[in-house]
């Protein structure tokens, strides 16, 4: 089937040889359908010409529908007609490794039951360079009103009585950054501040954000636009460790310390820690500090608690994947299954 994207990156047009994208934003949203097969998020497949947003958001929408027809565990008695489940990337993501992290997330969840579930990814400019961090939290603030105004209010455009299409966000490292800025700039950005949209989850994972910013407006925000707000830590993420060396130590980061006491009740906190431990093995050297902050995308016990959480159909304490935190008001993922 065929895979979406929607995307701020400018397009490179080299004088010999196929456009590609590039690293830096774009004055204008590409919206990019990639056919069954494709390997790479590719100018080529952009969608053109006249209400290409509509176009784009239209056949997402159909396919959500058919696919929940088709996969869904208990379409006769639900109150929904299909799942878009958004994926936003980290920092040091260029193109390429957008489609192939893409792919790998959307498999994986689909091994693990989400079959039903139309995969989109928003791919905001981040320059896939390591030592690029603070360009990429500029591009990811300057760039992340995109993902609601050109995506998420979009599809609320086209929800009516008779396609009750549920949306849901997963948002990795940086992304987390773009889902909180965007939210926050939403509400005085046309036509946003006029639509009607929100998010049925948002699951984050790898949080690149500050705890502090959970407590606050910036918190009440991504809480209110969204029904459940997970959030996934891992106390051993070694990448976000060196981010916050890089803010001057005055930011712990939202993947690595989990949300703030006073946020418990509202925000799902689910510690992979021991989880993590528990593959860790499997790592060495400079693989072992990537992974320990990107592990998540292939990881089938994550994958199995991030269906049931889309799902809907249980209770935090209730999913099977987890057990309670030794810390109140917290849980955890359990080591294995």
């Amino acid at each position: 089937m065929a895979e979406y994207f929607f995307t701020s990156r400018n397009i490179k047009r080299p004088r010999n040889g196929a456009e590609y994208f590039g690293d830096e934003p774009a004055e204008m949203v590409t919206y990019v359908i990639a056919p069954d097969g494709a390997t790479t998020m590719s100018p080529a497949d952009r969608v053109t010409g006249p209400n290409r947003a509509s176009r784009w958001a239209n056949a997402i929408l159909e396919d959500a529908t058919q696919l929940w027809e088709q996969n869904a565990p208990h379409p006769e008695n639900a109150p929904v007609s299909g799942d878009i489940v958004v994926f936003v990337h980290g920092y040091n993501t260029d193109a390429q490794d957008v489609f192939e992290s893409h792919i790998e997330l959307a498999k994986n969840l689909r091994d693990n039951g989400l079959t039903h579930a139309v995969f989109v990814s928003y791919s905001w400019s981040s320059r896939g360079d390591f030592w690029n961090y603070l360009e990429d939290d500029s591009d990811a603030r300057q760039t992340a009103i995109h993902l609601v105004q050109s995506g998420l209010a979009v599809f609320a455009a086209f929800s009516t009585p008779d396609c009750r299409v549920r949306v849901h966000v997963l948002a990795h490292s940086m992304g987390a950054l773009v889902v909180r800025e965007a939210f926050r700039a939403a509400p005085g950005a046309k036509p946003t501040r006029e639509g009607a949209w929100g998010l049925t989850q948002l699951i984050t994972f790898g949080a690149d954000i500050s705890v502090r910013s959970m407590q606050g407006r910036e918190g009440d925000l991504m809480l209110g636009k969204s029904q459940r707000f997970t959030n996934y830590f891992n106390r051993r993420d070694a990448v976000l460790a060196t981010s916050n060396v890089k803010r001057f130590a005055s930011s712990p980061r939202l993947g690595r310390h989990g949300a703030p006491p006073s946020r418990l009740a509202q925000i799902v906190d689910v510690d992979v820690t021991e989880r993590w431990q528990n593959v860790s093995s499997r790592f060495d050297g400079q693989d072992k500090f990537r992974e320990s902050h990107r592990f998540y995308r292939g990881d089938p016990v994550f994958a199995l608690d991030v269906v049931h959480t889309i799902l809907g159909d249980l209770d935090r304490r209730e999913i099977p994947t987890r057990v309670d935190s030794d810390e109140e008001g917290r849980l955890k993922l359990v080591p294995q299954i």
